[in-house]
């Protein structure tokens, strides 16, 4: 565990500088985490998810877990964000 913050990798890029940026929130579950971050590009927020997904809680339609963070979808479009 980091002891102080750490950058997140994106999980949609082989870069190794590619991070998540323009979080505006986190939620941090027991088994996984999700972020709400500004796309400054399209004008609205996205949330990225990570962790446990064996009943599809990162909301990217697919049961595999990851250790990266996936894009979940729109927050406008997004019943809720928060990690179970």
């Amino acid at each position: 565990m980091a002891d102080k913050p750490t950058q997140v990798k994106r999980g949609d890029s082989y870069s190794d500088d590619a991070y998540i940026n323009n979080i505006w929130t986190i939620g941090v579950g027991g088994n996984n985490s999700a972020a709400i971050r500004h796309d400054t590009v399209v004008g609205s927020d996205v949330v990225w998810s990570w962790g446990n997904n064996a009943t599809r809680q990162l909301g990217n339609m697919i049961d595999n877990q990851s250790y990266m963070p996936v894009q979940s979808g729109e927050r406008n479009k997004t019943s809720s964000c928060y990690p179970y």
